[in-house]
């Protein structure tokens, strides 16, 4: 799991987020660092430094996908209905999620496609500092 909390996408995502929620609007203006992971709550947390010398601790909340699966809006073309491990259509998933919440997932976010017969199951990872659940798209 260590490597994971070195992922900085990930974690500019996190200061993303943790700059909208304050209305921040310099983002590079602050410094943030993986610095715990809590089993009992399953959260991470992180220490921000901001420009005038404070520090503070931030928990980051994870956001829960599975009220995705009673969605029914995306459209996989046909080529590649069949090639779910691809990472063009993490990919494309990704970018589903992205238009549909707002929230940008990526592909260290997604650990699997599991592909049923009407349905394409998206496992996150069970080490993503973002997301909480797993979630199923009915194909169209």
């Amino acid at each position: 799991m260590g490597r994971r909390f070195t992922d900085y996408r990930e974690i500019n995502l996190v200061r993303k987020r943790f700059c909208e929620d304050r209305m921040i609007t310099d983002e590079s203006s602050i410094s943030i660092t993986w610095a715990s992971y809590s089993r009992a709550t399953d959260e991470h947390c992180f220490l921000v430094e901001h420009p005038n010398g404070d520090n503070d601790y931030y928990i980051h909340p994870k956001v829960n996908l599975s009220g995705l699966s009673n969605l029914r809006s995306l459209d996989i073309p046909a080529t590649y209905r069949n090639d779910f491990d691809a990472q063009h259509n993490k990919s494309m998933i990704a970018d589903w999620v992205h238009r549909i919440t707002g929230h940008h997932l990526i592909d260290t976010d997604i650990s699997a496609l599991v592909r049923e017969e009407k349905t394409l199951t998206v496992i996150i990872s069970p080490d993503s500092m973002r997301f909480a659940n797993s979630f199923q798209l009915n194909r169209l």
